[in-house]
């Protein structure tokens, strides 16, 4: 289905840009310190 595979992919980039965004916090709250 063309619509689920827009999820995942979605879903995908969702996660990708979590764990950047994570990763950028944790790494500048360590900087700061």
């Amino acid at each position: 289905y063309a619509s689920e595979s827009n999820i995942v992919r979605y879903a995908k980039i969702a996660m990708q840009l979590k764990d950047k965004t994570v990763r950028d916090v944790a790494l500048r709250c360590k900087w700061m310190s």
